[in-house]
């Protein structure tokens, strides 16, 4: 996992902050939304929330607002929006917690991108009917998610990838 190299202290990207009532000495995140950090691998981070569960990998297409939602191919009038994957488990809002505020990638080497098993490196990707995952195979009214790609055949729904500041493209 990558490590912060700007002047800042505290940043971990796999890390989750849960804005909840039952802890008032928290009483918001520790960054704020928008806030941009670079990683020591060349990978880039911007912080980020969120009200629904997210998993390891998934692509969320972001507000303006810096609100976190998985892409989906029922999404309409999204062309242009930013896009990133999330690097760690996120606990959908329940109960005292209202929020989630957390590390979303948007430059660099990745890990882990939400992709159909068998899809293989270096392919166009699109979003689909599941949320948060991608395919190369486009169905009408499929996005087109630019500036991401695999480098590798996805297994168990996961593959590395590189991603270069994604965004949401046209419509097919």
């Amino acid at each position: 996992m990558p490590f912060n190299t700007t002047n800042s202290e505290g940043v971990d990207f796999s890390a989750v902050f849960y804005l909840n009532s039952a802890t008032p000495e928290y009483p918001r995140p520790p960054f704020a939304v928008g806030t941009v950090m670079k990683g020591s691998d060349g990978t880039e981070y911007v912080y980020v929330s969120s009200t629904s569960a997210q998993a390891v990998g998934d692509v969320c297409r972001l507000s303006t607002g810096w609100a976190a939602t998985g892409v989906n191919a029922a999404d309409v009038g999204m062309f242009g929006l930013l896009v990133g994957v999330v690097p760690a488990a996120v606990s959908a809002a329940a109960g005292t917690v209202s929020a989630a505020f957390f590390w979303l990638q948007r430059a660099g080497i990745c890990p882990a991108i939400s992709v159909t098993t068998g899809v293989t490196a270096n392919q166009q990707l699109y979003s689909m009917g599941t949320t948060g995952r991608l395919d190369a195979s486009p169905a009408a009214g499929d996005e087109a998610i630019t500036g991401l790609v695999t480098t590798a055949t996805a297994a168990s729904n996961l593959a590395p990838g590189v991603l270069n500041y994604p965004t949401v493209g046209a419509t097919t």
